[in-house]
């Protein structure tokens, strides 16, 4: 736990940010009953007063302006300064990246204890900052930590470009858009249920007809391109 004089006290968290991890995460401390004070760029006092009485500050800005911010306000270097990008690597501030996506609406109470955090090793233990998050945590070693990130974005992000191209071309052929949602869902689910064998369909029997007739039936050529790299790379 952070060290404040010679007593232990509930650690206070200084939040910087407006944004939606910030919004979450201030949702989820109030839920927790747990201090915290935010500045942002609206407010109308410097960062630092604001923050004098935090004893660890929370940096949720975008990553590109993390390393500068705390260049700018030198003092903050004085308590522990937490970021949770997953792929930012910078000496004045350590990782703790919530594996998890933000969306503008607040989840359900009973989700947010459940996200894991991966936490950047070598310094501060997911302890030493969250004692009292019930919250799932990992170490990664600071040299995995690149192609962490990079996976989370192919298992996150893509899925979610091709379900919008998709949903795209169902609306052009007179298909309601949210026609394919159970589908998508009972993936996820038999997924995690069961990753082994999970997989089903034409890429899963190796039906290189089936495959062939669906290549040439995409006149995305943004779609037939993404359709051939998965045919050679998976099959």
């Amino acid at each position: 736990m952070v060290e404040v004089g010679f007593m232990k006290k509930p650690i206070t968290y200084g939040m910087i940010g407006s944004g939606r991890v910030a919004r979450h995460l201030q949702h989820y401390f109030d839920l927790l009953h747990i201090p915290f004070v935010v500045w942002d760029r609206q407010t109308q006092t410097n960062v630092e007063p604001v923050m004098e009485h935090a004893d660890v500050i929370l940096v949720l800005i975008k990553d590109d302006a993390i390393e500068s911010f705390l260049q700018n306000h030198p003092l903050l270097l004085q308590k522990p300064c937490i970021h949770f990008s997953g792929s930012l690597q910078i000496q004045n501030a350590q990782s703790f990246h919530p594996l998890c996506n933000f969306t503008d609406a607040l989840y359900s109470d009973d989700f947010y204890p459940k996200i894991p955090f991966v936490v950047e090793k070598g310094r501060h233990t997911f302890s030493d900052i969250f004692p009292t998050l019930p919250n799932p945590h990992y170490e990664i070693a600071p040299e995995h930590q690149k192609l962490y990130h990079a996976l989370c974005v192919i298992a996150g992000n893509f899925p979610t470009l091709l379900w919008q191209t998709c949903q795209n071309h169902f609306e052009k052929i007179n298909l309601p858009k949210d026609i394919f949602y159970p589908y998508i869902e009972n993936i996820a689910k038999q997924f995690i249920q069961n990753p082994e064998n999970a997989l089903t369909g034409p890429f899963a029997r190796k039906d290189s007809k089936t495959i062939a007739s669906n290549e040439a039936s995409l006149e995305d050529s943004q779609l037939k391109e993404i359709y051939t790299v998965f045919k050679k790379s998976f099959l």
